[in-house]
């Protein structure tokens, strides 16, 4: 746990500690540390997203649009709220957008604003929609 790195460095201490306090979790679910373990696997899956958002950025900042894409779902399977789901649904839309898949970014800018409204994004996700066609059959 204490050797984790910056998001922009190898996550494999912070994987191992994962497993690690999610080990004691599962084995030892009457033991004393279990609410530190619960802690530390909060912080720990933040900052694996954290580290999936950085990286699918750097994807996207690169046109490798279907590798940003997947590292950005990685981001919404561990945190479907706060600015993190935000960040990761606005550089999605643009990578679908960018990678040719207009329906799936007419429907991922969608998203951002049905679920996320006061989102910092969402003026700008509501000019990419206005300039996407409305999918048939929506």
């Amino acid at each position: 746990y204490h050797q984790m790195n910056t998001n922009d460095r190898d996550p494999g201490p912070m994987d191992k500690a994962l497993g690690a306090f999610q080990e004691v979790v599962n084995r030892y679910p009457e033991s004393l540390y279990i609410g530190e373990a619960l802690e530390k696997i909060g912080i720990l899956q933040r900052r694996q997203a954290e580290h999936h958002l950085y990286v699918g950025h750097f994807y996207y900042k690169n046109s490798a649009y279907p590798a940003a894409i997947f590292r950005f779902k990685k981001v919404l399977a561990q945190e479907e709220q706060g600015p993190l789901a935000e960040k990761a649904l606005y550089y999605m839309g643009l990578s679908y957008y960018y990678a040719g898949g207009q329906k799936d970014a007419y429907e991922t800018f969608q998203k951002l604003l049905k679920e996320h409204p006061r989102s910092s994004y969402s003026r700008e996700s509501e000019e990419m929609l206005s300039s996407l066609n409305a999918p048939s059959g929506s």
